[in-house]
C-alpha cells in the first residue's frame, strides 16, 4: 500500500493537515496486510508542525517499533528527513519519560 504525500500538496505546513494524514496512516496500517510505504515524491517541504502532528503522534499512538514495522518511508529529502526525524525522536523521548 503506498500512500502518495505529493497528493495533499507540494508543501505540507499545518497541524491540521498534519492530523488528517496521521488518521489516514493509522487506517492503512490496521487495514493492510503489507507494509504501508510513505511516498514523499514530489514534495518540497514539510514543516515541523506537520511532522509533529502526523509522525510524531503516529509515535504515541503505535509506538517506535510498530511504526518501523509497518511503514517505510521513500523519496525523502533531506530536508523533510531531518524534521520527521526530529518530531519522531522528540516524541520518543516524551515516551520514555
Amino acid at each position: 500500500m503506498i500512500l502518495k504525500f505529493d497528493e495533499w500538496g507540494k508543501s505540507l505546513g499545518t497541524r491540521k493537515l498534519g492530523r488528517i494524514l496521521r488518521k489516514e496512516v493509522g487506517n492503512l496500517i490496521e487495514n493492510s496486510n503489507e507494509k504501508v510505504i510513505l511516498d514523499f515524491r514530489g514534495v518540497k517541504t514539510v514543516s515541523n508542525s506537520f511532522a509533529d502532528e502526523c509522525f510524531g503522534k503516529l509515535v504515541l499512538d503505535y509506538g517506535i517499533d510498530d511504526l518501523k514495522e509497518k511503514t517505510t518511508f521513500k523519496n525523502v529529502s533531506k530536508e523533510i528527513d531531518f524534521n520527521l526525524k526530529k518530531a519522531i525522536h522528540n516524541r520518543i523521548l516524551e515516551v520514555e519519560h
